[in-house]
């Protein structure tokens, strides 16, 4: 996994119905910048400069420690450096400081070299009203996070220092980290800056520390066993795609996270499946979904478009030829049931198929036996065959143009993707998980898509579907000339779907009535007042928080 699959957002969830602010199932509590830095000047008067700083120092080591432990299995999936660039954006994402990362080297098993520009950090901002003049250095719970934060993630300890801070006159807080052969002569007094009087070396406190955090990892689990929190409704399930690179399906409704289970039931099985669904609904990505899950996995996938053929071309490249058993037909050449071998063979748009050549196709799944055109050798089916089609194969099976005999022996067992006008729910993170994948194939910028373009998108009726969006994100994305996706990037079709551009000022005039009677619609329950409004909960919260509003 790369860093830029991973979305930090998905990782927290605010305004649960339990009442808190959650990162990855861990609970978070907001504080006041000010007031942790009027406590953090109340211990320095009580306790001295040396003992506040070690104590603040070791709050944020254990913040940055147990961040570090409870997205591990993400940190795992990634590169080294990745590691700490996803530690720098979660450290700025929690509102602690902008992290701009220097240098980053990670050079074998226990080292590290990091140096970053802190920007705007909190502690630096606050240290003139709190804390006495003359300091060099200010940010130490925040020196704090990113040593605990490097120190899981390398294993052995690792500590930061600032080079240069704001409250010495700096234009922003400079910092370096090392493993503590690394800091060589220093690593002593790097060390005694975080070591209270009266106790053994800050390289013992941290182990203890460590086992605090495991403490605390496993009472929260327990706690979530007993209660558990709402979970987030995205889900990402991959498998390989020899064809196309990694298979991907962004799932966030319980239509489709029902149907990637029933998927999942039949792969196993030797039975026929068929699956309906518009065109642009994903029919092929399902068709590989199934067959990566089968057991025969790993054997090859075939798939032909029994539209895009005429009748005896379809026929040839299905069952083959032998040499002249039709004008051109110089060599014996053997159809895709061949090449299938004991994989599986998706036909596509299988209600185009001619009635005639559906009876050959029938013969076949009967008798798992063929011949190849002009041919009299018999040959075996060997594959399991997947079927897929847009159109209604009852009706046209009652139209007579499909074979009725045919139609149950393919739809052993039916799958049907809705559109995707009925689960506008995934709109959202299908646009963004396009927008990353195609902004990263052409080296673009754009990180985020504008509410207003969203509105957009979410009002569109896609009559393409799942490929419809896909294009647009690519074209909106190619388009863009800043970090966000705007209106005025969508194509002119999607544009003028809903509120016009003009009027986005009327909406904004009106959201906060409109947040209000979201809530009171439902009792102040966030997440379907959020759902109702076509944003997300976080989205939500904010507004809540910009406004003013209760909650009752």
């Amino acid at each position: 996994m790369k860093l830029h699959d991973i979305h930090l957002l998905d990782l927290f969830d605010v305004g649960t119905d339990q009442g808190w602010l959650s990162m990855h199932q861990q609970r978070m509590v907001l504080h006041s910048a000010a007031a942790v830095s009027i406590m953090r000047a109340q211990l320095v008067r009580s306790l001295g400069h040396d003992a506040a700083r070690a104590i603040v120092f070791r709050w944020g080591f254990a913040q940055g420690y147990f961040d570090a432990m409870m997205t591990s299995d993400h940190l795992a999936s990634l590169e080294p450096v990745d590691r700490f660039v996803f530690g720098c954006t979660l450290h700025t994402m929690e509102g602690m400081v902008r992290v701009a990362p220097k240098v980053i080297e990670a050079n074998g098993p226990g080292k590290l070299h990091m140096e970053a520009n802190w920007w705007h950090c909190a502690e630096a901002d606050d240290h003139a009203r709190v804390l006495p003049a003359g300091l060099t250095s200010s940010c130490w719970a925040t020196l704090g996070y990113a040593s605990g934060f490097a120190t899981y993630v390398i294993g052995a300890l690792i500590l930061f220092k600032e080079l240069s801070c704001r409250c010495s006159g700096a234009p922003c807080c400079s910092v370096m980290g090392n493993d503590m052969e690394g800091w060589g002569e220093r690593a002593a007094e790097i060390e005694g800056r975080y070591t209270l009087a009266g106790e053994t070396s800050f390289t013992q406190q941290w182990k203890e520390i460590h086992r605090e955090c495991e403490r605390a990892r496993a009472a929260r689990s327990a706690a979530a066993a007993a209660h558990p929190a709402p979970t987030a409704t995205l889900t990402s399930v991959s498998g390989p795609d020899r064809t196309t690179g990694p298979l991907n399906f962004v799932v966030c409704s319980q239509s489709m996270t029902e149907l990637l289970a029933l998927a999942e039931r039949v792969a196993p099985l030797e039975i026929n499946v068929l699956i309906e669904g518009e065109s642009g609904t994903g029919k092929e990505f399902l068709a590989r979904y199934i067959h990566e899950k089968s057991l025969r996995g790993d054997a090859p996938m075939v798939a032909i478009n029994c539209a895009a053929l005429t009748e005896g071309l379809l026929e040839s490249e299905l069952f083959g030829h032998v040499r002249g058993a039709f004008t051109g037909a110089v060599r014996d050449k053997p159809g895709l049931f061949e090449h299938a071998g004991s994989g599986t063979i998706l036909l596509d748009e299988i209600g185009e198929m001619p009635l005639c050549l559906q009876a050959k196709l029938l013969r076949a799944l009967e008798t798992r036996e063929f011949r190849r055109v002009g041919g009299e050798k018999v040959l075996r089916l060997g594959a399991r065959v997947v079927a897929s089609t847009n159109r209604d194969l009852r009706r046209q099976v009652q139209a007579g143009a499909f074979r009725e005999d045919l139609f149950y022996r393919l739809g052993g067992f039916v799958l049907t993707i809705p559109p995707l006008r009925e689960r506008r729910e995934e709109i959202p993170a299908l646009a963004h998980y396009f927008l990353h994948s195609t902004a990263r194939r052409w080296n673009k910028g754009v990180q985020t898509i504008s509410p207003g373009a969203m509105r957009r998108l979410m009002s569109y009726p896609w009559p393409g579907n799942v490929r419809e969006l896909q294009h647009a994100i690519e074209r909106a994305t190619v388009v863009a000339s800043q970090s966000v996706l705007t209106v005025k990037d969508l194509n002119p079709e999607i544009a003028a779907t809903g509120a016009p551009a003009e009027c986005d000022l009327d909406v904004e005039a009106n959201e906060r009535q409109l947040i209000e009677e979201a809530l009171r619609r439902f009792h102040g329950n966030r997440k379907e007042a959020a759902a109702a409004l076509r944003i997300s909960p976080v989205t939500l919260w904010r507004r809540v928080r910009k406004y003013g509003l209760s909650i009752t």
